[in-house]
C-alpha cells in the first residue's frame, strides 16, 4: 500500500534530484523533513505541526506498545498520594489473597525488607508490647 499520493511521490522524486525540498509552510529549502497531512515540511515546521496534533494523538501515542510502561509510571506519578492508594489498595488485597491461596511469600518478604529499612519498626514493636502488657490482668 502506498502512503504517498501521486503528487506527493512526484514532489519527493523532484526534491531528491535537487537535493532539497521546499517547505510547504515556511518556503525554506531543506534536505530533511516530514510529510505531514500531505505537505512536506522542514524539521522546524514539522515540530510545530506535531505540537498541534498532540491533542489528537497523545493518548494513542502514550498507550502504544513502545511507550505504555513509561507512560504508566508517568501517569501514576502525576496522581496524588490518596489517588495512588485508592488504585493500589484493591490490587494489593487481590495479590495478598492470591499469595494466600498459592503459598507465595512475596508480600511477606517485601514487608520484612520494609521493616528492616524503615526507621519506625522498632518503635512500633515497643508500642505493641506495651499495649499487650497493659491488657494483662
Amino acid at each position: 500500500m502506498d502512503l504517498l499520493s501521486g503528487a506527493e511521490r512526484r514532489y519527493l522524486e523532484e526534491t531528491r534530484r535537487e537535493g532539497a525540498f521546499r517547505c510547504a509552510q515556511c518556503g525554506e529549502r531543506s534536505a530533511y523533513g516530514l510529510c505531514v497531512g500531505g505537505q512536506f515540511l522542514c524539521e522546524f515546521c514539522a515540530d510545530g505541526a506535531a505540537e498541534k496534533l498532540k491533542a489528537q494523538y497523545a493518548v494513542v501515542y502514550a498507550e502504544s506498545q513502545e511507550q505504555f510502561s513509561q507512560f504508566l509510571r508517568w501517569w501514576f506519578d502525576s496522581l496524588t498520594q490518596a489517588e495512588q492508594e485508592d488504585i493500589l489498595r484493591p490490587v494489593y488485597r487481590q495479590q495478598k489473597e492470591c499469595e494466600r491461596i498459592t503459598g507465595s511469600r512475596k508480600i511477606q518478604t517485601v514487608a520484612e525488607e520494609f521493616c528492616s529499612e524503615s526507621g519506625g519498626f522498632r518503635d512500633f514493636i515497643r508500642s505493641r508490647m506495651k499495649e499487650e502488657l497493659e491488657e494483662l490482668p
